[in-house]
């Protein structure tokens, strides 16, 4: 799996475009291998790890350096959906060098993806510390927070990584999510609109934007925004549900069939999906 697959793997959990940190590395190795193994180029999660258990293998380098290698082959066994392998790196990296921000950072994701959530905010709280400037670790402790049912945290967090980063659109669509789950829906449809105009192409704030004006009953922007997303990405079973349930309600009967049997080819499993999406 890519690091691109990885991302939307981890959207399921409500996660947007999160962002595996790499250390980087100083050490005189082969160049090829360290290069690899600091993801220089187009690297593919096979070739990251070979090139770190070659570096490491190779021995002879200071605890620091060794710690970066383990962070990173942890983040190519991560993209392969390899959570065994890549939590033990992850916990060497970090009881050889306990000072890098990145390396808790990226074993919370891992704790999240797994659903650890509690270990996952206590590594995202260890990341915190050591950078308090990490958006993304406020952004995703706000994830654990919000899985685990306390919205006030977890929109706490969401506004501590919009302060770090006013430009950081993944933000503003959790903290939308939060409101949407409590359903606040005209918080959640702004903070929905921010996180769309700082990133157009984000599907996963235009699909839950639809979702807020599709409970609101307005289903024509429901459907605009639907129709955008699938424009973006014409394989989003969620999105072509959407609009089919929207259109459904506008009386567009075929549309709307059309719409969802699109949706039920892609992904079979799409209507128990959606359900889980919408706000109790």
């Amino acid at each position: 799996m890519n690091k691109t697959a990885f991302r939307r793997s981890l959207a399921a959990l409500g996660i947007v475009a999160p962002m595996l940190l790499m250390t980087a590395g100083t050490s005189a190795e082969t160049s090829q291998q360290r290069d690899w193994c600091y993801g220089k180029g187009d690297v593919t999660p096979e070739m990251q790890i070979s090139g770190c258990t070659a570096f490491l293998l190779s021995g002879h380098h200071a605890d620091a350096a060794t710690a970066d290698a383990y962070n990173n082959r942890g983040v190519g066994h991560a993209a392969r959906d390899d959570w065994v392998r890549a939590l033990s790196d992850y916990s060497t990296s970090a009881r050889l060098d306990p000072t890098v921000a990145s390396t808790f950072y990226n074993r919370g994701l891992v704790y999240l993806h797994t659903q650890h959530f509690d270990q996952a905010i206590a590594d995202f709280d260890q990341a915190i510390e050591l950078d308090p400037a990490l958006a993304q670790a406020f952004s995703d402790r706000g994830i654990a927070y919000r899985n685990k049912g306390e919205y006030d945290r977890a929109i706490a967090d969401y506004d501590q990584a919009i302060t770090v980063n006013p430009k950081y659109a993944t933000a503003f669509n959790g903290r939308g999510t939060v409101y949407y789950h409590e359903k606040d829906l005209d918080r959640a449809i702004a903070d929905f609109s921010e996180a769309i105009r700082l990133n157009a192409k984000s599907v996963r704030a235009l699909n839950n934007r639809a979702l807020a004006y599709y409970d609101k009953q307005d289903y024509e922007r429901a459907v605009a925004d639907y129709d955008t997303a699938i424009g973006l990405d014409p394989e989003t079973p969620l999105a072509l549900y959407g609009r089919g349930l929207a259109r459904l309600k506008r009386n567009d009967g075929k549309g709307a069939e059309a719409d969802i049997a699109a949706a039920k080819k892609l992904d079979p499993g799409v209507v128990k999906d959606f359900a889980a999406v919408i706000a109790p």
